[in-house]
C-alpha cells in the first residue's frame, strides 16, 4: 500500500500540481517525532525556539537541549541549568532560558557567555514561565510572582505597581510597543509605556477563562480560552469579538501567527491544530502526539515544531508530495489506476471509481459514477476520442463513458467479450481498444467487439 501512495504522490507532483487550494498542514506535510532515541532524556518538553545560527533548542525538566539536524544534545548542564520552562531567542545571538527554580539565563550562542538573573539581581521570582521582547531590546519576564524585565543595559526591574498581575503564563509584545499577557488566573492585560491600560477577565461564559495571547497582523490580539474558542481583542475599541473555534480541542496553551499562510497554529491540552485565513479549523493532532501540547514555532525552512510535556517533539515538514485524498476528505484506500479526464482526476479503487476536481482537489459526486459503488475497479483509461474506459470486476464488466455522460457496457452477456473481470485497457494505433480480462483479450473497434483471444472456462 505504501508503494501505491508513493507512486500516486509522484504522479501528482509531476503532472497535477495546483496553486488553487491553500496549503494544508496535513495533506502537504509529513510528521517526524523526536524522543529519547534522538537524545532527549525525557519526553516532558516545555518549550522550543530557534536561534539566529539555525539551531533548534528545546527546554525540559531535564535541562536545555540543542538539535543539530540529527539528534538532541544537552547544553549548559555544567552550569547547573535544569528545569527549563520557557525559551526566547533575540536578534543579538542570545538565547534566553526561563527555569523553574534558577531564574533567567542569557546564553550567547556566539561567545558562549552565560549570565544568570535571579532574585538576588532583582527578579521577582526564580520561577520563569514566559519571555518576550519589545522593540527597544527590553526583555519581559513572566514569573510565578510579579512581572519583571531586563533592560537593554542589563538592569533587572520588577513592576511592583501591578500587584494583581501575577504568574503570567503567556506574554507577547506588538510592533506598537504594547505588552499583552495572560495570567494563570485567566486575567488578560495590556501594558503600554509601563502603564497598565487594560485588565480584563473573561465574562461571556461561566467557568471559561483566558489562557493565551498572540499578536495579529492587523494590530489586534488573538486570545485563547480554556474552552475551544478564540477571540480577537481590539485594543483601540476595547472590544472582544469571537474569531473562531478549534473544534473538539480545549484549553489553549499557545498561539503562533503563520506569516506565510496568514493563519494561526494552536496548541492545546488535547491536541494541536491550525486556523486558516478563512477561519476554518484544521485538526493536526497525531495518534502519537495529541496530549499536553504547550508550545509551537516555525523554523527558517518552514518546518513547524510542536512540543508536549508528555510526548516529546513533533515536527511537520513540508512534503514534495501532495496527499490528494486528504484534501478531498477521502479515507485511505488502495488505488489501482489514475486518469485525468474532463478537468477531473479519476481514481480506480477496490471499492469504486472516485472523482476529484483537478484544480481544487474537492471530491466530485457524479451521477455516472454511482454504478461503480462498492465495485472493484482495476483500471481507468482515456482514449483519443475522449472516452473513459473503466475496467471492473463487477457485473457491468468493461464500461465506456462518453463526454455527455452516457455509457456502454461490454461483458460476456451484452457483447460476448472474453471474460467479464477486466483488468486493463489500451488503445492501439488504429483506435482499436484492447481490453484484458482474467481469461483473455477482447478487441473493440467502432464500439463493437471484433475479436477475442483466450479460452473460456479458465
Amino acid at each position: 500500500m505504501k508503494k501505491l501512495w508513493i507512486m500516486i504522490s509522484v504522479l501528482f507532483c509531476l503532472f497535477y500540481t495546483s496553486d488553487v487550494y491553500a496549503k494544508s498542514y496535513t495533506a502537504d506535510y509529513t510528521t517526524v517525532q523526536y524522543g529519547t532515541v534522538e537524545g532527549l532524556k525525557s519526553l516532558e518538553i516545555n518549550a522550543i525556539t530557534q536561534t539566529k545560527d539555525g539551531y533548534i533548542w528545546t527546554g525540559s525538566y531535564s535541562g536545555l537541549y540543542q538539535f543539530d539536524g540529527i539528534k538532541f544534545s544537552s547544553v549548559l548542564q555544567e552550569e547547573g541549568i535544569y528545569n527549563v520552562m520557557s525559551l526566547y531567542s533575540d536578534d543579538k545571538d542570545n538565547l534566553w532560558v526561563g527555569t523553574n527554580d534558577q531564574g533567567l539565563v542569557r546564553y550567547n550562542t556566539v561567545t558562549k557567555d552565560v549570565d544568570i538573573y535571579s532574585m538576588e539581581d532583582g527578579l521577582n521570582s526564580n520561577s520563569v514561565r514566559c519571555i518576550c521582547e519589545d522593540g527597544n531590546g527590553n526583555i519581559y519576564i513572566g514569573t510565578s510572582g510579579l512581572l519583571s524585565k531586563v533592560t537593554e543595559d542589563g538592569q533587572v526591574l520588577t513592576f511592583e505597581q501591578f500587584r494583581k498581575i501575577t504568574y503570567v503564563r503567556s506574554l507577547v509584545c506588538s510592533e506598537e510597543g504594547v505588552l499583552a499577557g495572560v495570567t494563570n488566573s485567566g486575567v488578560l492585560f495590556f501594558i503600554k509605556d509601563d502603564e497598565l491600560i487594560v485588565e480584563e477577565s473573561f465574562d461571556l461564559e461561566d467557568g471559561v477563562y483566558f489562557t493565551a495571547v498572540c499578536v495579529m497582523p492587523n494590530g489586534n490580539f488573538l486570545v485563547g480560552t480554556s474552552a475551544n474558542e478564540v477571540y480577537s481583542y481590539n485594543l483601540k475599541e476595547n472590544s472582544l469579538t469571537l474569531y473562531g473555534n478549534v473544534g473538539e480541542l480545549v484549553d489553549i496553551n499557545d498561539i503562533l501567527y503563520d506569516e506565510e499562510e496568514n493563519g494561526y497554529f494552536i496548541c492545546t491540552d488535547n491536541g494541536l491544530g491550525y486556523i486558516d485565513i478563512n477561519k476554518n479549523f484544521l485538526d493536526m493532532s497525531q495518534t502519537f502526539f495529541d496530549t499536553a501540547v504547550n508550545n509551537v514555532m516555525k523554523d527558517y525552512q518552514g518546518n513547524v515544531w510542536f512540543v508536549s510535556n508528555k510526548q516529546g517533539v513533533c515536527k511537520f515538514c513540508e512534503n514534495p508530495f501532495t496527499d490528494i485524498f486528504a484534501l478531498a476528505g477521502l479515507s485511505e484506500r488502495v488505488v489501482n489506476a489514475i486518469a485525468n479526464y474532463d478537468g477531473n482526476l479519476y481514481f480506480a479503487c477496490d471499492d469504486g471509481l472516485v472523482a476529484v476536481d483537478g484544480k481544487t482537489y474537492k471530491r466530485e459526486h457524479l451521477e455516472e459514477l454511482k454504478q461503480f459503488e462498492n465495485v472493484r475497479v482495476r483500471d481507468v483509461m482515456v482514449d483519443s476520442r475522449q472516452r473513459m474506459w473503466v475496467s471492473t470486476y463487477g457485473p457491468d464488466g468493461l464500461v465506456c463513458i462518453n463526454q455527455d455522460g452516457t455509457s456502454k457496457n461490454y461483458n460476456e452477456t451484452t457483447a460476448n467479450t472474453m471474460g467479464g473481470r477486466f483488468r486493463f485497457t489500451k488503445e492501439l494505433s488504429d483506435g482499436t481498444i484492447l481490453a484484458g480480462s482474467s481469461i483473455g483479450l477482447t478487441f473493440i473497434k467502432n464500439d463493437e467487439v471484433v475479436a477475442t483471444i483466450g479460452r473460456r472456462g479458465w
